[in-house]
Formats: C-alpha cells, sequence, structure tokens
C-alpha cells in the first residue's frame, strides 16, 4: 500500500503528545534495505493504543510487507520491518 498503518501502545501514566521513532526494512533474508525516521504529533492517553499512517516502502516498485499480497510478479520484493522508538513528548 501507499500508507503504512502504525499502532503504537502508551505504557506510560502521561498523555504522550508526540512520538519520534525509526523503521527499519529488511529483505527476508536479514538484509537491510532502507530506513525511515518520522516524528508524530499526536495525543495517546494512558495505557491507550493510537494508530497512524506513514509513507509505505517503495510502494511505485511493488514492495510489500511480507504478511500482506505482494503483486504476482513481484514476490521477491517482500521485506519485513524493525520498529525503534527514540523519544516521545508528554503532557
Amino acid at each position: 500500500d501507499y500508507e503504512a498503518q502504525i499502532s503504537v501502545k502508551n505504557n506510560t501514566e502521561l498523555i504522550i503528545t508526540s512520538i519520534t521513532g525509526r523503521i527499519i526494512y529488511y529483505d527476508m533474508s536479514g538484509n537491510m534495505l532502507d530506513y525511515q525516521d518520522f516524528t508524530k504529533k499526536l495525543e495517546i492517553d494512558a495505557s491507550m493504543t493510537k494508530r497512524f499512517e506513514l509513507r509505505g516502502y517503495n510502494h511505485e516498485e511493488h514492495y510489500a510487507y511480507y504478511q500482506s499480497e505482494a503483486v504476482p510478479n513481484a514476490r521477491d520484493r517482500v521485506y519485513k520491518i524493525e520498529f525503534q522508538l527514540k523519544s516521545y513528548n508528554y503532557k
């Protein structure tokens, strides 16, 4: 998909107002393909989960997350991700 959906859970007792993170993309052999840093302003109440969208990885070249349905002639273009939380702000 052109956009990826990310869900983040707030495991604190505070209201989170923004997060900064990194998504690292790997091929199915574990080789790093790319990464994307982002900062997202959003409010997540304590102990709650919030979903948001980011740009999908290489959608124009028919890449797909390995648990999604890949384009038939691009089955070799599937990837896995790792999410790293860099920082967050709170109220």
